[in-house]
């Protein structure tokens, strides 16, 4: 049952100029003009080092730029300065003391991630498994994914 989806933010230090980011052109100008580029080793991180700076013709400039984060999330590696930006799931930047977020990465080259849950066919407690799944996907629980940097499916399904 798919759950929620999340997309990708950029995020810079807290205080710090905030660049738009809203088109290709802005974004690819963004980067360019970063000294460092933060960006995680999971499947967002793989997707913005290999894909999308393709897709934004840019991967040799950026190839001097870019820091994978492997030990801290990388709102904290900007927040400690060691990046000037950071791009990575919305709902990982979202709750990073000492960030500013700049939105969202245009929609022609955004990553959806997805998330689902299921019930195991050997589950001890399928029936109770289900309730939970519809119940964290319900329109109730909306408000809360929003916040927590999700994009809530309410029933989608």
């Amino acid at each position: 049952m798919l759950l929620a989806s999340s997309q990708i933010a950029c995020a810079v230090k807290l205080g710090e100029p905030k660049p738009d980011i809203g088109t290709l052109d802005k974004l690819r100008n963004a980067l360019l003009s970063a000294k460092t580029i933060a960006y995680s080793n999971g499947a967002s991180g793989e997707y913005i080092k290999n894909d999308l700076m393709s897709k934004l013709g840019i991967p040799e400039q950026m190839a001097g730029k870019l820091r994978q984060t492997t030990v801290m999330p990388v709102g904290e590696f900007i927040a400690s300065g060691a990046a000037q930006i950071g791009c990575q799931q919305l709902s990982e930047l979202k709750e990073i003391e000492g960030i500013e977020l700049t939105g969202l990465i245009p929609q022609e080259v955004q990553l959806t991630t997805p998330f689902f849950g299921a019930v195991f066919a050997n589950s001890k407690v399928p029936k109770q498994a289900k309730v939970l799944l519809l119940f964290l996907g319900s329109p109730v629980n909306a408000q809360a994914l929003y916040e927590a940097g999700l994009i809530p499916v309410m029933g989608r399904n």
